[in-house]
């Protein structure tokens, strides 16, 4: 399994220290990092079990969403929304706003189709 942190292209190593000890510092126009940051380390986040991963974070929002309720989540929401719209102010565009009421339409839609349980 490969990945654009561990190319070439995309590290630069420090000279003069051991293989397993050289660092990594982010391409040109891409992250900074306020430390050093080991090439090793990069590779091992960008190898570990995503799916574990995936699985851990959806029971932990879950155990979260049933202990705070659904206005948490919510507002939880509103300020994920929030601080998208502070980096990238002209976000959502009116095309992706369009593109969302069009899948809200399309699932709602199906949705009513489906029906209620017990209505077969």
């Amino acid at each position: 399994m490969s990945c654009a942190a561990c190319t070439p292209e995309n590290r630069v190593r420090a000279k003069g220290l051991p293989r397993d000890d050289q660092r990594a510092v982010a391409s040109p126009g891409g992250v900074r990092y306020t430390g050093d940051v080991r090439a090793k380390d990069i590779a091992a986040f960008a190898h570990r079990d995503w799916k574990t991963v995936a699985a851990s974070k959806e029971a932990q929002w879950l155990t979260e969403r049933r202990r705070r309720g659904v206005r948490w989540c919510l507002e939880v929401a509103d300020d994920l929304r929030r601080q998208v719209v502070q980096r990238h102010p002209a976000w959502p565009t009116a095309n992706e706003r369009q593109d969302d009421l069009d899948t809200h339409v399309r699932v709602g839609t199906a949705l009513r189709r489906v029906g209620h349980p017990g209505d077969h």
